[in-house]
């Protein structure tokens, strides 16, 4: 069967399936819902595009079902363990195999290694596949991967990034705190201004908007 190619797109995103429906249901009535994206097609398109993730999606046991059955992506990560290990002298591989009782993914300095890692072997694993990204773009910890996807950082030099990033965000640990809360831009300044206004808020918050209505605040 084939499916007519129409200019707009939607795409919907929950937790359930009645999340959607709900979502879906909304966006007809009002043209705007949580969890719904909206574009258009692009005849032009030519190739994919990569999204790397950022620190918080690593997941005991990921990476290690590839690492045993497919060749490119288990020499691509035990090339970047390898790089690693000379300047950490840690073990990318050991973390990634470690059993759920001992494993240190909630340590930025292990979980951005092995994320990056894994994201150089997928990458390499689809290359060899002939699927390459016409665009690449990463989150947080995910702009090393993309940066050397696209060839601004050599293997080498993203590794050493990943190795500085992880390891000098790990002394900040406990410093400091982060809330995301569901408000419009306007609406989070307010309650920001007021709060601090009200002595609540010993030192000025910074505020990044991560969507239209999911800003998410830092206190130092």
């Amino acid at each position: 069967m084939h499916r007519d190619i129409h200019l707009h797109r939607l795409a919907a995103s929950a937790s359930d399936r009645e999340g959607i429906a709900r979502a879906l249901e909304q966006f007809a009535a009002t043209d705007a819902a949580l969890g719904i994206t909206v574009g258009k097609y692009r005849p032009e398109a030519s190739a994919p595009a990569f999204i790397y993730s950022g620190n918080g999606s690593q997941w005991v046991g990921m990476g290690l079902v590839l690492l045993d059955e497919d060749t490119q992506f288990r020499e691509a990560v035990e090339e970047v363990a390898a790089l690693y290990g000379r300047i950490s002298g840690e073990s990318i591989l050991a973390e990634l195999k470690a059993r759920a009782d001992q494993s240190r993914f909630a340590l930025t300095e292990v979980a951005q290694p092995a994320l990056f890692a894994l994201q150089v072997g997928l990458t390499r694993m689809l290359e060899h596949r002939g699927i390459r990204p016409i665009a690449v773009c990463g989150h947080s910890v995910g702009e090393v991967a993309a940066a050397w996807a696209s060839g601004a950082l050599t293997l080498q030099q993203a590794v050493r990034v990943i190795h500085e990033r992880s390891t000098h965000q790990a002394i900040t640990r406990g410093r400091g705190c982060m809330t995301a809360v569901t408000l419009g831009r306007t609406e989070a300044q307010t309650l920001l201004e007021t709060l601090h206004a009200g002595g609540r808020s010993r030192s000025r918050p910074s505020t990044a908007r991560n969507a239209s209505r999911s800003p998410a605040t830092r206190k130092p």
